[in-house]
């Protein structure tokens, strides 16, 4: 009677998938019956170590706020006030990236309006009327900091700069920055502009998962060339490619006199990624640097 009962149970479990012991017909997937180079696999292996430290030594830096973060593991290396809510200027720039990106194709071609031409602050001499893909508009708003080509990205996906705006409070939501707030596609100073450097770690990471996002914030300097033939030379704002003793991989700068200095870089050293972040700083690249040196000297990968 047990015996019957022990059976049924294993029938049942076997339907539904449970498991399936004792039965002759069913692959076995021991070790040894596996080829050779699958047996020889070992998961354990394949997950990033968590960088240890091995110095004593704290960083001090005078930015108001600052993070570093071992971009493998995710490990935070060395934070201030990483949650406080303040100005990022246009490190905004990275979530309109976001938004266009996943709302556009790269070849799309956008009209440049009077408005967007008009915008305050730093630009690349747009012309109304112009015509350019999206792609070369992002190249000019992430590597030279471009407030005209934001704006006319934002009004062509959503008609006026202000709906584009949801998109970047929904897409906000989504990644569940619940410290960030934006109100312009630009980054320009308003008191609901805001973010934190946590908030903002998380969304470039989540930018840096695009290809072109990546592609794009590696570059150094970029012709871009308007349906009209007209050329624009961008030159990246991030002083520290090339010169920093590191390899920099991007990706964004920002600066208003409220937010003060801001600097989100991503840099390689021996095989090894950390991203930083300084927001309010008097001198946002040598704080970068000693905070991408600290965090390479007081950690063993």
């Amino acid at each position: 009677m047990l015996r019957n009962i022990i059976l049924i149970i294993v029938i049942i479990l076997e339907q539904i998938g449970v498991f399936a012991p004792f039965s002759s017909d069913k692959i076995n997937l021991t070790p040894q019956s596996l080829p050779e180079e699958h047996s020889k696999i070992s998961y354990i292996g394949n997950i990033a170590p968590l960088p240890q430290k091995i110095s004593d030594k704290e960083i001090n830096l005078e930015a108001r706020s600052f993070i570093s973060q071992d971009l493998k593991t995710a490990k935070i290396l060395a934070e201030k006030e990483s949650k406080i809510r303040i100005p990022m200027a246009s490190t905004t720039k990275i979530m309109t990236a976001v938004v266009v990106l996943e709302n556009t194709k790269p070849d799309d071609i956008v009209t440049v309006s009077q408005n967007a031409v008009s915008t305050y602050g730093q630009g690349i001499g747009l012309r109304p009327g112009e015509k350019l893909k999206v792609e070369s508009l992002l190249y000019a708003a992430l590597l030279n900091s471009s407030n005209d080509a934001s704006v006319a990205l934002a009004e062509h996906i959503s008609g006026t700069e202000q709906e584009f705006v949801k998109l970047m409070n929904k897409k906000a939501q989504e990644l569940k920055l619940t410290g960030s707030n934006f109100t312009n596609a630009s980054g320009l100073d308003n008191p609901n502009h805001y973010s934190t450097v946590l908030d903002l770690l998380n969304l470039t990471r989540y930018a840096l998962q695009n290809e072109k996002f990546q592609e794009i914030v590696r570059t150094k300097e970029k012709t871009i060339t308007s349906l009209e033939g007209l050329n624009h030379n961008l030159k990246s704002s991030n002083k520290l490619m090339g010169n920093s003793g590191f390899n920099i991989i991007g990706v964004k700068t920002g600066y208003t006199e409220e937010a003060g200095e801001c600097l989100i870089t991503l840099a390689e050293n021996n095989g090894n990624e950390v991203l930083t972040i300084v927001l309010n700083s008097l001198d946002r690249f040598n704080e970068t640097k000693k905070l991408l040196k600290w965090s390479f000297d007081s950690y063993k990968w």
